[in-house]
């Protein structure tokens, strides 16, 4: 069964490459990389026309594995398609690696001419590059539970680390079918307090948290007694964040009421 985890890759390949595309995920697993493939990641049962949109929107870093045989498959060429759409909505990273006879003038290919890409790198190239590219872009990540019977205010506090102080901080959150995007820049290394609220949801969805810079996060339930921030209103609802799960469903607009008061 597909979870919310969020993961480094997202891997798009043909089924008939399977054995060139092995050689490039055991270099990630060597350095480190989490990676979602639809053959372990997706269970019998489940959607794919929903697990693998939710499951990219999860990923870091979408890496599509653009051979012959790609081009000639259906479904590769539409998760082709979804990653372009959330490059642009999402600014996510996108980035390819071309195998030889690809045609580039492909019509499907059009927007590769205008970006970076792997021209037929060899597996530890790509994997030192992806590590790069999330460390560039994701200083950090966690996840925190808070309790699942509690209803009320919840707090999240950074202190940045040195290097940080006075440097743009990007966080994206990710709670169940919710997802928000803090941007401050820190004047001092004390502590920067972000305030919301907790629905009763009975399971405590995870906090998923992301951070463009280093930093010290720390969580707790009820008023601080300073609140730099309150991001109650910046909350935006994901459908994608309620496909393939029961229990979310059953429990969405409790936990709805709860968040946007």
């Amino acid at each position: 069964m597909l979870d919310d985890e969020t993961r480094d890759v997202f891997v798009s390949y043909a089924r008939k490459d399977k054995k060139i595309v092995s050689a490039y995920l055991q270099q990630l697993e060597e350095h480190g990389i989490s990676y979602w493939i639809d053959e372990k990641d997706i269970a019998v049962g489940d959607s794919i026309t929903f697990s693998i949109p939710r499951a990219m929107k999860n990923c870091r870093v979408v890496l599509p594995f653009v051979t012959k045989n790609f081009m000639a498959r259906k479904w590769p060429l539409r998760e082709l398609e979804l990653a372009i759409h959330e490059h642009i909505e999402d600014d996510a990273v996108l980035t390819p690696v071309v195998f030889q006879g690809v045609d580039l003038t492909a019509a499907e290919l059009s927007w590769i001419r205008t970006r970076k890409f792997f021209d037929r790198s060899p597996p530890n190239e790509v994997a030192k590059e992806v590590v790069r590219l999330c460390g560039r872009r994701f200083g950090m990540s966690l996840t925190h539970h808070f309790p699942a019977s509690y209803v009320g205010p919840v707090w999240m506090a950074i202190i940045p680390k040195g290097c940080a102080v006075g440097s743009n901080h990007k966080i994206r959150l990710k709670w169940g079918p919710w997802k928000n995007t803090v941007l401050f820049n820190p004047g001092s290394c004390s502590a920067h307090y972000f305030c919301f609220s907790k629905g009763y949801d009975g399971m405590s969805f995870p906090l998923f948290v992301e951070s463009s810079q280093e930093a010290i996060y720390s969580f707790g339930t009820g008023q601080p007694s300073s609140c730099h921030l309150d991001i109650n209103r910046g909350w935006l609802f994901s459908i994608s964040g309620l496909l393939g799960n029961k229990d979310i469903k059953k429990m969405v607009w409790m936990f709805l009421r709860g968040v946007k008061n």
